[in-house]
């Protein structure tokens, strides 16, 4: 392996256990928290810079690297019109808060990376990895809270909460929920190219999901999960899942509809209902900004002296809780236009699949679709913590549409031969 590769793997590496806050072990805080925490992006973002200089990359037009550029279009186009709309916010101010939006680049050289020596077999690889090794961790964390009390995850780094009397670390789920649909999709890939039965990615599924139900509790990424997971598999075994479902859904209906009616009430529940009633106050006070600026919604506000505007006069509304409608709040009309060109750009690859006759092969053009438009319902794609979400998921389906369309070959060399 030359320099550059090694090179190369180390900051994609970096930049993805950056991300999660080095497992918020314990002292990650006290040592990085200023540069990298769950509001802070800055050593991701320096990462990437660094990234993008070791690939060298001149940027080609192909579809994806024209969302890209959409998207920063977008952040530029809204970031003028909040300054001229907010005179007591500058330019600086503004890119001080919002210079995470630039983590979208992280796509562009991971274009170049993913089409050599093996990378791409890495690179999915090492998702699993690391959301294995942080579903066991957390895990483990709340096995040993429950018998001792005893905390051993960085507080500060995570948000310590209670549901239900249990143990709850919400922000987990952000990155384990995407490496758990990964990795159940090359899983699948792997049973049926190599019979193989365990492996890093069947693991990275298991204690995924064990994670995101047990310690995340986090209940749109429980939803988005299964929802994904299951069109997944159900198009993976399509010649068998007819019968297979069928009798699933006679032999278990009466608990599937239970499930679906707990989980329905979950959200009114004496320990929830609260926060469903300020989520739904939220939708609807974003709704009302959306023409603020006719085709901006109320911007990038970053200045205390608009506090009650992005909060609410009370202080009520947080926009990481309101996914798609905080999102079209802040971009307007502007942001439902960039939406409806990145689902568009999405379902011209999902077209192409299908008239290749490889969805059986890849649905996880599917449950990517699915995974990111449920989940998006109350998380949004513009918030710190998930800077990472659209270039992940641009990146999947340029795969799929670059590499696995264009060139049939790199199918065996690449995401099969895991």
């Amino acid at each position: 392996m030359n320099y550059k590769i090694s090179l190369s793997r180390f900051l994609v590496g970096f930049i993805l256990i950056a991300n999660i806050k080095f497992f918020s072990v314990p002292g990650s805080y006290a040592i990085l928290g200023s540069i990298c925490n769950y509001y802070s992006k800055l050593l991701v973002c320096l990462a990437i810079a660094l990234f993008f200089v070791a690939e060298h990359i001149i940027i080609t037009k192909n579809k994806y690297t024209q969302v890209v550029i959409a998207f920063l279009l977008l952040i530029g186009a809204t970031i003028i019109y909040t300054v001229i709309n907010y005179p007591n916010q500058s330019f600086f101010l503004i890119l001080k808060k919002y210079y995470y939006f630039g983590a979208v680049w992280f796509a562009v050289p991971l274009m170049s990376f993913l089409k050599r020596n093996n990378n791409l077999q890495w690179f999915f690889k090492f998702i699993a990895l690391i959301g294995l090794i942080y579903s066991v961790y957390v895990i483990l964390v709340k096995i040993v809270f429950n018998f001792t009390g005893v905390l051993l995850i960085d507080t500060n780094m995570q948000y310590i909460q209670m549901r239900g009397g249990s143990l709850r670390l919400a922000r987990t789920s952000t990155f384990i929920s995407v490496s758990t649909i990964i990795a159940l999709s090359n899983y699948i890939k792997e049973f049926k190219n190599q019979k193989k039965f365990f492996s890093i990615n069947f693991l990275s599924f298991v204690f995924g999901l064990i994670s995101i139900f047990w310690v995340g509790m986090t209940r749109i990424s429980e939803l988005a999960v299964v929802v994904s997971g299951g069109i997944i598999i159900i198009l993976s075994f399509k010649k068998y899942m007819k019968v297979l479902v069928s009798v699933f859904l006679v032999v278990c209906l009466p608990i599937i509809y239970q499930t679906i009616m707990d989980f329905y009430y979950s959200f009114y529940s004496k320990e929830t209902v609260l926060g469903t009633e300020v989520r739904t106050e939220g939708y609807s006070y974003f709704l009302s900004h959306m023409f603020d600026g006719k085709i901006f919604g109320m911007g990038l506000v970053t200045s205390e002296r608009y506090h009650s505007l992005l909060y609410g006069a009370e202080g009520r509304f947080i926009l990481s809780d309101l996914g798609y409608i905080g999102y079209i709040g802040i971009f307007g009309i502007c942001g439902i236009v960039f939406l409806l060109y990145l689902f568009r750009t999405v379902m011209k690859t999902i077209k192409k699949t299908y008239q290749n006759q490889l969805l059986p092969q890849y649905p996880e053009i599917i449950g990517y679709l699915l995974f990111f438009g449920i989940s998006g319902i109350s998380l949004a794609f513009t918030d710190a913590q998930r800077c990472l979400y659209l270039p992940i998921m641009i990146i999947l389906y340029w795969i799929i549409d670059e590499i696995v369309l264009t060139d049939k070959n790199t199918i065996k060399r690449g995401i099969t031969k895991q």
